[in-house]
């Protein structure tokens, strides 16, 4: 009866080991497929933008101290960009440095033109750099 009861237990370890690998491999590939999907569509919303249907337009000041992710996050709760981290991201990306002035941006405007904008390389939407 024992050898009975030790096989019945072996053959138990071997199924909840292998549910348990299957288990964490599916896991695995759906976080993995999660991470994937979501770094797409925030890439793919970087570099090309939905238009924004709702135009919202502000005055921004920059001062020769502005941090800017504070600035991000007031032109993300203006509706003015979507993401502050995407605004961070690409700052950081295209190496802008934000010029001290008064700038109109609007939110039809892609967050490489505000940038763009704000480091004073397009003069358009300024309204005066410094």
């Amino acid at each position: 009866m024992s050898r009975i009861v030790h096989e019945i237990n072996r053959f138990t370890s071997l199924v909840i080991r292998s549910s348990l690998r299957i288990l964490a491999l599916f896991l695995f590939l759906f976080l993995l497929y999660e991470g994937i999907t979501r770094g797409y569509r925030f890439g793919y919303r970087i570099f090309c933008p939905d238009p924004n249907p709702v135009r919202a337009e502000e005055t921004v000041t920059v001062a020769e101290d502005t941090d800017a992710a504070k600035l991000a996050g007031e032109l993300e709760e203006k509706g003015i960009i979507w993401n502050q981290f995407a605004f961070l991201f690409t700052k950081k990306f295209y190496q802008e440095t934000l010029v001290p002035g008064s700038y109109k941006v609007d939110s039809s405007m892609t967050i490489p033109e505000i940038l763009d904008v704000l480091s004073g390389k397009s003069t358009t939407a300024a309204e005066g750099g410094s």
